[in-house]
């Protein structure tokens, strides 16, 4: 496994690759995920940047999985609000934007770049990176996810 798969990052270079805007009911979903995720950080007292938060949002992920199967809610709510929230933390920061892409996976809402100058166009899926971390258990803290993301992108960036 690469380190493209590692970060739940995509290359945009792969045959068949399309980005588009978000039309206006899936800005609205986006934005629905985006509340619950601030729901999510006043719940546990944290103030919303997912870093920085990590540990607090941790025992919110963690009271989700000691609830029982009838009294939590549905794993995608917790996994798309988290996935907006780590979406909206590296976007800025990568210089990326959400937007709907298709490519040899599927079609996801995905942070991405276009082509500029020495760099190559970039994807970046927060929200599976979210669901595969939250399968397996690990999703409760995403520091180590977003330091590499960050690194990995400015070296490609930079390069």
């Amino acid at each position: 496994m690469g380190w493209r798969s590692l970060l739940g990052m995509k290359s945009a270079t792969e045959p068949q690759v399309r980005a588009v805007e978000l039309n206006r009911a899936e800005q609205e979903f986006l934005a629905g995920h985006r509340a619950r995720f601030r729901q999510m950080v006043s719940a546990c007292g944290a103030r919303g940047d997912i870093v920085h938060d990590a540990p607090r949002l941790a025992g919110e992920v963690l009271e989700w999985w000691r609830a029982s199967p009838s009294e939590r809610g549905d794993a995608n709510d917790v996994v798309f609000a988290l996935g907006a929230g780590l979406g909206d933390h590296l976007a800025p920061r990568l210089g990326m934007r959400w937007m709907v892409v298709t490519d040899a996976f599927g079609t996801s809402l995905s942070l991405y770049t276009p082509a500029k100058g020495h760099y190559q166009e970039l994807v970046l899926s927060p929200i599976d990176s979210v669901a595969k971390r939250f399968e397996a258990g690990t999703a409760s803290d995403l520091t180590d996810y977003v330091e590499a993301v960050v690194q990995q992108i400015g070296a490609m960036k930079g390069a």
